[in-house]
């Protein structure tokens, strides 16, 4: 792979190693890991927008993220996380409140190489409010597997409102009391783990945040496939060693 700041990529990829977090956590030291190459992707033009503070919070990361973004003159741009609309859901109103009220709530920081995509990610610093094709464009993900992203969210929605309604024999008022409840609602049986099972598959891709859709994952010449390979040979050109241990995460 042909890369023209090459000394700059590696720089950057080390100081982020040297990260203050904690590297002997196998979670964080994997996630820490895919994110540093969605980084040096984004430095590289390989991918629009870096995003940081969404489902990888540890501070000494995202501060190593604020610093390497301000000495490299990259655009930083606060904002809600980014939430498309979705098409109405046929759970309660109070329900969809409730589980999407951290993503109504939670900030992020975008990172951007070039201005024009700096430019349109201020445009949604406030409303969080892309179309499901101008996140995926902006992260350089597939459609396809943002879509099916959103489509897991509903499905796992849907699982756990289902667990709610069966521990409270449906009566709403102490469903509501379950969901307000200072815990998240975690499946208790094998019954319940088996639904949540069923809504959520999660296919991560080598060598980068994605999650894949299923088509993705089943053929290597698929979009997803091909994105991950990509981020392989970046990795490959600037340490000449291949991670090859995905886990699972959210996509960023």
């Amino acid at each position: 792979m042909r890369l023209d700041n090459k000394p700059r990529l590696r720089s950057a990829l080390k100081k982020l190693y040297g990260a203050k977090i904690d590297w002997a956590d196998s979670y964080v030291r994997g996630t820490a890991g895919q994110e540093a190459i969605d980084f040096v992707a984004m430095m590289a033009g390989l991918k629009p927008v870096y995003v940081s503070g969404r489902g990888f919070d540890e501070e000494g990361w995202h501060s190593a993220v604020l610093e390497l973004a301000a000495s490299n003159g990259l655009y930083v741009v606060a904002g809600a996380y980014w939430e498309p609309e979705r098409p109405p859901s046929d759970l309660p109103d109070w329900f969809v409140e409730r589980v999407r009220k951290g993503l109504d709530e939670g900030r992020a920081h975008y990172v951007a190489k070039a201005r024009a995509p700096a430019e349109e990610v201020k445009s949604l610093a406030e409303s969080g409010r892309p179309t499901m094709e101008q996140e995926a464009r902006l992260l350089g993900f597939p459609l396809c597997c943002v879509e099916a992203h959103y489509a897991t969210a509903a499905a796992f929605e849907s699982a756990t409102f289902e667990i709610l309604s069966r521990r409270a024999d449906g009566d709403e008022t102490e469903m509501k009391r379950l969901a307000e409840g200072p815990e998240p609602v975690v499946p208790e049986s094998d019954e319940e783990r088996a639904m949540l099972a069923m809504a959520v598959s999660v296919r991560p891709a080598r060598n980068t945040s994605l999650n894949m859709c299923e088509k993705c994952a089943a053929d290597p010449d698929s979009p997803g496939a091909r994105l991950s390979a990509t981020y392989g040979e970046l990795v490959d050109t600037l340490t000449g060693k291949r991670r090859r241990d995905p886990v699972r995460r959210r996509r960023g």
